[in-house]
């Protein structure tokens, strides 16, 4: 069975709109050393159980990822934050885990002066089958 990180990167390298901006460029953090920009990392936050209001959901995870898109203007950035949004929202799978649902929870905009990149941070939880 393949890890989530693995969905994760799978669907996010098969979205149309992200990959025709990135590519392949699809990290695990920290962003490589002088990199090819537009590019994505991604990290994991915290893992919690799935649970509903009366109990655990056995077998279901939902953990917190970050997902960085680097740009080197505030187009990019932009445009690179719209396409990762539309890609994690369509992250779920039937089997292999099971993956229910990606919610994304917050969304930031940073410029970074020490490396003049842009970057677009988005949170999401990902539920899925352990």
């Amino acid at each position: 069975m393949a890890t989530i990180e693995e969905v994760i990167v799978s669907k996010l390298k098969a979205h149309a709109g992200l990959s025709a901006l990135v590519g392949t460029r699809v990290y695990p953090a920290p962003l490589p050393q002088r990199p090819t920009l537009p590019a994505v990392t991604y990290q994991r936050i915290s893992t919690l159980p799935a649970q509903t209001r009366d109990s655990i959901k056995a077998g279901f995870e939902r953990p917190r990822f970050q997902f960085d898109g680097w740009a080197s203007d505030v187009a990019g950035r932009s445009a690179l934050a719209t396409e990762l949004r539309n890609a994690l929202a369509a992250i779920q799978q039937a089997s292999n885990p099971r993956v229910d649902v990606t919610l994304l929870q917050d969304a930031r905009d940073f410029y970074e002066a020490d490396s003049g990149r842009y970057r677009a941070v988005l949170d999401a939880f990902i539920w899925h089958e352990v």
